[in-house]
């Protein structure tokens, strides 16, 4: 078992009888002691370390810190942490985030150091506003944030809720997901009927948050008829069938006839 001498030696016969010291003793040590995983760390000098303290200090060079610091030799003569630990490179402190826009460390080698391979997550705490721009900012093997300036880093921005649904029928819009920000637009498709379009724009733009504009679309149906029974189309409240919309017929003993477009399906 390792062991150290523990007092001065050798001793010396100071007088007959005595002995000087007159106390000495030898305890079990730990050998072998975890060394620095890779570079940038100081070495670990010595040989041999007592049972119940924390004998070995671990520093790294200039700028870099280690992921652990103390290691103890415990009384199964064993090491507290059976490897060294990592030299990292230091960043400085990360810069503010934008006014609005919420940071969050979501990784930490080493709580409380700005270190390389810590991260920052970017959010926003207000509803009607999302992030726009790299929402992470990581520190760097060489020192640097990969967002090393407030202007390099997100900011929340006003947006558009989800567009309205179609007003009459079926459809979609793409793009189907946001965040929608001031100036974005979405395209319509409707896919009910046989031949369908949207009444006027098929494009809405989100204006000034929260508002879009248009407000909304109507479906349009193809599939009026020409006749019914005795009559002929006459007139009608719009050159294409649109939901609620009247069509005339002209018939015979001078009569008129009206039909309602009252859903594109029909």
């Amino acid at each position: 078992t390792p062991a150290n001498f523990v007092g001065t030696n050798p001793i010396r016969c100071s007088a007959p009888g005595v002995y000087t010291p007159s106390v000495y003793s030898c305890e079990t040590v730990c050998i072998n002691v975890p060394q620095i995983v890779g570079a940038n760390g100081n070495t670990i000098s010595g040989i041999k370390w007592s049972v119940g303290t924390a004998a070995v200090t671990y520093t790294c060079v200039a700028t870099f810190s280690p992921t652990f610091s103390t290691n103890d030799c415990q009384a199964a003569l064993t090491w507290s942490q059976t490897t060294g630990p990592t030299c990292l490179k230091e960043c400085g402190a990360p810069p503010a985030p934008n006014t609005g826009v919420i940071a969050t460390t979501t990784a930490d080698p080493i709580s409380g150091k700005n270190v390389e391979g810590k991260v920052i997550t970017y959010g926003c705490g207000v509803s009607t506003t999302a992030l726009r721009g790299t929402a992470t900012n990581t520190c760097q093997n060489n020192g640097q944030w990969t967002l090393p300036l407030t202007a390099n880093t997100p900011t929340c921005d006003p947006v558009c809720p989800n567009p309205p649904a179609i007003s009459t029928g079926a459809g979609t819009f793409a793009p189907s997901s946001g965040p929608y920000f001031a100036a974005a637009s979405v395209q319509y498709t409707c896919t009910t009927g046989s031949s369908p379009s949207v009444s006027g724009s098929d494009t809405l733009r989100c204006t000034t948050p929260p508002n879009w504009t248009p407000t909304n679309c109507t479906l349009m149906y193809n599939k009026l008829p020409t006749s019914h029974g005795y009559c002929k189309q006459w007139s009608s409240s719009a050159s294409r069938p649109l939901h609620n919309r009247l069509f005339n017929y002209l018939c015979l003993y001078s009569w008129i006839y009206t039909i309602k477009c009252v859903n594109p399906d029909l």
